[in-house]
């Protein structure tokens, strides 16, 4: 798996290079910092560098660099399973599109509206799930207050 597929191996040398200087009292445990969450990065360098992490940035030799960058660019792991559904970030499952109208209302019985994870929707990780509950769950609760009125 290629962690930064963006940033050409040269850049990452340059990179790494300037945070030798400008980091060069921190210990290794520090040196991706920023760049990753912290149990990647420590795997990460304890992966690459196969050293104390106590030990100093400054310390850190070109082909150690050169590791790092090979372990950034091309991590190899074993995955072993998943884990439950109760871990889950999103599941799947409701009411699919097909029951409901574009009012979110149900086809069946009318004045009945439906938002959120109640209906078959996930969208990718990062905030688009929790913007679907509150958008559907505004449009919703005003066609109902429109409905009430009625």
């Amino acid at each position: 798996m290629d962690l930064m597929p963006d940033i050409p191996d040269d850049e990452l040398i340059e990179y790494f290079n300037h945070i030798r200087k400008s980091r060069a009292d921190l210990p290794l445990e520090e040196l991706l910092t920023g760049a990753f969450v912290k149990n990647i990065a420590v795997y990460l360098v304890k992966h690459s560098v196969n050293r104390p992490l106590t030990d100093k940035i400054s310390t850190l030799k070109n082909t150690e660099i050169r590791k790092l960058i090979n372990s950034i660019k091309a991590l190899e792991f074993e995955v072993t399973g998943c884990s439950s559904w109760q871990n889950a970030q999103a599941t799947m499952g409701g009411i699919t599109a097909s029951q409901i109208d574009e009012d979110l209302q149900s086809e069946r019985h009318k004045g009945l509206y439906m938002c959120g994870e109640i209906l078959d929707v996930v969208g990718d990780c990062g905030g688009y799930n929790l913007q679907w509950a509150w958008s559907s769950g505004i449009l919703v609760g005003r066609k109902a207050a429109i409905d009430d009125k009625n």
